[in-house]
């Protein structure tokens, strides 16, 4: 099941007073980043995108930045597309540490079908276009049909596509954007 993999680790964190949520440690273990990255091992490709931080993981991503910086989820996709080659992309945002539960699910998902994209569907039925296997070639499609993608939403990744909704039996989906988010998390990840 070959892949490349783009992880999503800019942003603001606003609702967090500005903390570098990607590099956090969680669970006094290793940081939603780390966990990701180390998750995710199987990618042939990992592309992070976001500003350089160290990693203690064996995984050696490449780092690009989006244009302009803080333009947004969308603009990171962008940016990340010219440096995968795989024929499946699975877009991850970098505060979903169980996301490698169900990164093969995804991707096994999509080469098994004709789906243009699996993508996760949380417990209210919401498509999660951050946590999700795309066919290269109709993402970059998509990507050259939005044109300039600064601040414009992630969901327009799903438009006209076929899509495959996964069910997350995981939680994989789970992120954080406050800290008591953070604290359920770990939680999350304590209970492994």
């Amino acid at each position: 099941m070959r892949y490349d993999l783009v992880v999503l680790a800019g942003g603001g964190a606003r609702r967090l007073g500005g903390a570098d949520k990607p590099a956090l440690p969680l669970a006094n273990g290793p940081s939603s980043l780390e966990r990701v990255l180390a998750g995710c091992g199987g990618a042939a490709r990992v592309v992070v995108v976001g500003p350089r931080r160290p990693v203690a993981v064996p995984v050696k991503p490449r780092w690009t930045v989006e244009s302009p910086p803080g333009s947004g989820p969308l603009s990171a996709v962008a940016a990340a597309i010219p440096l995968t080659s795989a024929a499946v992309v699975v877009v991850v945002a970098a505060d979903m540490p169980l996301m490698p539960r169900a990164v093969p699910h995804l991707v096994r998902t999509v080469l098994d079908s004709d789906a243009d994209a699996a993508v996760l569907v949380d417990d209210r039925g919401v498509r999660q276009p951050l946590a999700a296997a795309y066919r290269r070639e109709r993402l970059v499609q998509r990507m050259q049909a939005i044109g300039d993608p600064a601040g414009r939403p992630a969901r327009l990744l799903l438009e006209d596509a076929s899509v495959t909704g996964v069910p997350d039996a995981w939680g994989a989906a789970a992120d954080f954007d406050t800290w008591p988010d953070r604290r359920r998390i770990e939680e999350l990840l304590r209970d492994e």
